[in-house]
């Protein structure tokens, strides 16, 4: 792999960046969606995330970033991955074993947010 390659790379990981900074609508849209799914979750629902191909993978660590502790300790947050929750199962047995069916809030039941991966490709399906 070449030096410019490399460097070609990371500009245009920058530059996706820098045009969802100065997209005001796709910014509020994403205030609107975590507002949802704040919601979402304090009524006892869940948030669901879904897949396909790498973004099952995606899908699956964002759920056990919501179960698990991210960036600060609290408590475990109800998700889960439509297929499966190996993200969740090593995520949890590497800390404390604290979210399960039996424990999770809004398990089963109650509202949903379910976020399907890539958003983009999947809009028109849902």
């Amino acid at each position: 792999m070449s030096i410019t390659l490399i460097r070609d790379q990371i500009a245009a990981s920058i530059a996706v960046k820098q045009a969802v900074l100065a997209d005001d609508q796709l910014i509020a849209q994403i205030e609107k969606l975590a507002a949802d799914c704040i919601q979402c979750l304090q009524s006892g629902g869940k948030v669901i995330f879904a897949g396909n191909g790498g973004s099952f993978s995606d899908a699956q660590h964002l759920s056990a970033e919501f179960v698990s502790r991210f960036m600060f300790d609290r408590a475990p947050l109800a998700s889960l991955v439509l297929g499966a929750n190996n993200s969740t199962i090593s995520a949890e047995t590497l800390d404390t074993i604290r979210c399960s069916p039996a424990n999770c809030r809004g398990w089963p039941g109650r509202g949903m947010c379910l976020f399907p991966l890539p958003l983009a490709a999947t809009v028109a399906i849902l």
